[in-house]
C-alpha cells in the first residue's frame, strides 16, 4: 500500500471512530465484543475473581488529543457476594469519559447490556477532597453467580497528553490473563517507550495505523510484598512519551500551564512585604514565609476545574487560606518572588521505595515543594509538613528524584539524605526478673527523623500522640516493650521521647552468667534475617539509618556500658551498589549482636 493510500485508510478509520462516538448516547453496542468472540477466549477456570481479557489502547489523534480505551472482561469466582454488583468507571476532570458500555453474560446464557445512559453518576467528594470527580455505575439487575462474565469498555480523553503514558499491571483490580496494551500515533517515530520489570517486547508493529502493541499472557496480583525493603512499583509497567520530550521541555510545558496562576496582585505583594519585614537575609525571609504559610494556611484538597493538576491562583490561596501541596509551593514561590528572592517550584514523589525512571520524562510525581539555593546550600521547603524545620523535607523524601522547574533550564536533582539525621538511644537499666530490664529510655529524633513528630505534636492531642509514640517504640525499638510512663519535648530540630519502661527477654543466662547485646535490647532497629534469594530484591532501607546507642546497665561492682554507632546508606540501591550495602548491613548486624557479659547485675 502506498503512503497516500495508508493515510486515506487512517483518515477513514478516525472518521468511523468519531462517527460512532457521536452515537454514544444511542443503544448501539459497537464497543463490546461479539459474544462468539468472547466464547473463543482461552482462560483458566479458577476459583478467584479474575480478569480473563484486558485491552488498554492509547491513541494520539491528528489534533494532538490522547484517547484511552479500556476493555476488560471479569469472571466471577466462587464468592459472588464479594463482587460488587455494578459496572464502574471513573469520570474526572483531567480524564474525561467520552463513551462507556457494559454487559453481564450470565452463566445460564442470559445477558444484560448497558449503554452510556445507564451509568449513573455519583460524586466522589468527601470530607478531605472536594472535587468534580465522579464515579459512573450501572447496576446489575440479576444476582451474580459463579462463572458470570462482566464486560465493560470505556473511552476517556486524557486532558494532559504531555504528562505521558504509564500503564502498570499493578493497576488491575484482580489477577488477569490475555492482557494487551497498545499505542497508536500518526507517525512511526513519534513514540519512545520503555517496559520495566518484565521482558515484553512489541508483538505487533502496524506501519499503517502507526501502532505498537505489547502482550502479557497472564499476571498474578501479589498477595503481599514479601519484604519491606523491596521496591514498591515492581509490577510490569509500560512508559511511553513523544520522542521530542525531555525533562526540560516537560518543565517548560508545566510552567507555561500554571503561569497564569502565579501572578501576584498588589495586595499579595504588600502581604509578602509585611511577612518578611525585619528579616535581613534571604534565608531569614524564606523561613518567615514558610512559617506564615504553615501557621495560617490549612491543608485542603479542592479539585474543581482541573485542580488535581493545576494549582489555584496564588491570590485566591492567600485570601482563602487553604490549599494542597502545589498550592503551598506556589504560594511560597510567589511570596518569595514578591520580595526579590529567586526560588524554583519542584515536582517530586512523596513515599520512599518507588523506582524512578530518569530516561523517561513522563509524570512520575505526586508532590510539589519549593527549592531555594543560598550560600551554596540546597534548601527544600515543603509547606505540607505543617510543622517542622524550614528548608528540610520529611524523611519520606530522602534521596528522591526531583524535577526543579525553571524556564529553559528544568532539571533533575536529588533531595539528599541530610547528614544531621540521627536517632540517639540512651538509657539506664537494671535487671528485672530473670531475663528482662527495667529503667529509663530516651530516644532523640533529629532533623528529618523528627519532622513527623513535630507534625503530630502540632496536629493531635496528648492521648493520641502518646499512643502514636508507644507504637513507634514497639515498631522501631522493641516489640515487647512495656511502657509505664511517657514524656516528650521538641526543641531546636530534635524531638525527645522519654519512657519509663520494661524490656522483656533481653538477657540470656548461660553457665551461671548473664549476657545481653544491643540487638537483644533493641531488636527492631534493623531488619530481621533475610533469605539469600531475597537480597537481590532489596531496593531501599526504610529503617533509621543513623543511630547512636549508649545504654548503662547497673551492676554490683560497676555499670556495664553498651555503646555503638552506625551509619548506613538509605538507598535506593542499584545492582552495583547493593552488594556494598549488604556488606555494611551484615557488619552492623554482627556488631549489634555481640554479647556483653553482665557480671553481678542487681535484680529488682
Amino acid at each position: 500500500m502506498t503512503n497516500s493510500s495508508g493515510l486515506r485508510y487512517h483518515c477513514i478509520k478516525i472518521f468511523i471512530t468519531l462517527f460512532l462516538l457521536g452515537f454514544a448516547g444511542c443503544t448501539r453496542y459497537y464497543l463490546l465484543l461479539d459474544e462468539e468472540d468472547v466464547k473463543k477466549i482461552n482462560f483458566t477456570r479458577e476459583s478467584e475473581h479474575h480478569i480473563i481479557f484486558f485491552d488498554k489502547a492509547f491513541t494520539y489523534t491528528a489534533d494532538g488529543k490522547l484517547m484511552e480505551k479500556t476493555h476488560q472482561i471479569f469472571r466471577v469466582g466462587e464468592n459472588p457476594s464479594s463482587f460488587i454488583p455494578a459496572l464502574s468507571v471513573l469520570d474526572v476532570s483531567y480524564r474525561k469519559l467520552s463513551s462507556v458500555e457494559g454487559r453481564v453474560m450470565h452463566s445460564d446464557g442470559s445477558t444484560e447490556k448497558f449503554s452510556q445512559s445507564d451509568f449513573l453518576s455519583f460524586n466522589l467528594s468527601n470530607q478531605r477532597v472536594i472535587s468534580d470527580e465522579n464515579l459512573r455505575q450501572a447496576f446489575v439487575e440479576r444476582k451474580l453467580k459463579t462463572g458470570d462474565l462482566v464486560e465493560i469498555v470505556s473511552i476517556h480523553e486524557l486532558v494532559y497528553p504531555d504528562l505521558g503514558i504509564e500503564f502498570s499491571l499493578g493497576e488491575l483490580d484482580y489477577s488477569a490473563e490475555n492482557i494487551t496494551c497498545s499505542i497508536e500515533t500518526n507517525r512511526p517515530d513519534n513514540i519512545r517507550y520503555r517496559v520495566v520489570n518484565c521482558n515484553v517486547t512489541p508483538s505487533i508493529v502496524d506501519s499503517i495505523t502507526r501502532k505498537i502493541s505489547f502482550h502479557w499472557d497472564s499476571y498474578r496480583q501479589p498477595k503481599q510484598r514479601r519484604d519491606i525493603m523491596e521496591k514498591k512499583n515492581q509490577s510490569p509497567t509500560l512508559l511511553a512519551i513523544r520522542s521530542s520530550r525531555t525533562w526540560q521541555s516537560f518543565g517548560d510545558w508545566y510552567l507555561q500551564l500554571i503561569a497564569p496562576k502565579l501572578q501576584p496582585n498588589r495586595a499579595f505583594m504588600d502581604s509578602a512585604a509585611r511577612i518578611t519585614q525585619g528579616k535581613s537575609t534571604p534565608k531569614e525571609k524564606m523561613d518567615a514565609i514558610f512559617d506564615y504559610c504553615q501557621r495560617n494556611v490549612r491543608y485542603e484538597q479542592v479539585y474543581f476545574k482541573l485542580g488535581g493538576q493545576i494549582p489555584h491562583d496564588v491570590n485566591e490561596i492567600l485570601d482563602h487560606k487553604y490549599g494542597d501541596c502545589k498550592d503551598y509551593a506556589c504560594l511560597m514561590y510567589a511570596m518569595a518572588g514578591s520580595v526579590g528572592i529567586k526560588t524554583n517550584l519542584v515536582l517530586c514523589y512523596r513515599g520512599r521505595g518507588e523506582e524512578f525512571f530518569e530516561d523517561m520524562p513522563v509524570s512520575q510525581f505526586n508532590h510539589a515543594i519549593l527549592y531555594f539555593k543560598d550560600g551554596g546550600r540546597d534548601y527544600w521547603y515543603d509547606g505540607t509538613n505543617r510543622a517542622g524545620l524550614p528548608g528540610i523535607t520529611t524523611f519520606d523524601l530522602v534521596n528522591a528524584r526531583a524535577l526543579i522547574l525553571e524556564e529553559n533550564n528544568s532539571r533533575l536533582s536529588v533531595i539528599e539524605d541530610s547528614p544531621d539525621n540521627r536517632l540517639t538511644l540512651t538509657g539506664t537499666f537494671s535487671k528485672k526478673g530473670k531475663n528482662g530490664l527495667k529503667g529509663e529510655l530516651n530516644a532523640v529524633f533529629s532533623n528529618q527523623f523528627a519532622i513527623d513528630w513535630f507534625w503530630l505534636e502540632h496536629q493531635t492531642n496528648e492521648e493520641q500522640l502518646a499512643n502514636a509514640l508507644k507504637q513507634l517504640l514497639t515498631e522501631t525499638i522493641n516489640e515487647n516493650i512495656v511502657v509505664d510512663s511517657l514524656r516528650w519535648k521538641s526543641k531546636e530540630g530534635s524531638f525527645t521521647v522519654s519512657a519509663s519502661c520494661e524490656l522483656p527477654n533481653c538477657i540470656t543466662d548461660l553457665h551461671e552468667k548473664s549476657y545481653t547485646s544491643i540487638g537483644k535490647i533493641f531488636p527492631e532497629l534493623l531488619p530481621h534475617d533475610m533469605e539469600k534469594e531475597e537480597e537481590s530484591k532489596i531496593f531501599y532501607f526504610p529503617f533509621y539509618n543513623r543511630v547512636w546507642v549508649n545504654v548503662n546497665i547497673s551492676a554490683a561492682d560497676r555499670p556495664v556500658t553498651l555503646q555503638y554507632q552506625f551509619q548506613l546508606p538509605a538507598g535506593p540501591f542499584t545492582d552495583s551498589t547493593r552488594a556494598g550495602f549488604l556488606n555494611q548491613l551484615d557488619s552492623v548486624i554482627t556488631d549489634m549482636n555481640k554479647f556483653y557479659t553482665l557480671p553481678g547485675v542487681s535484680q529488682q
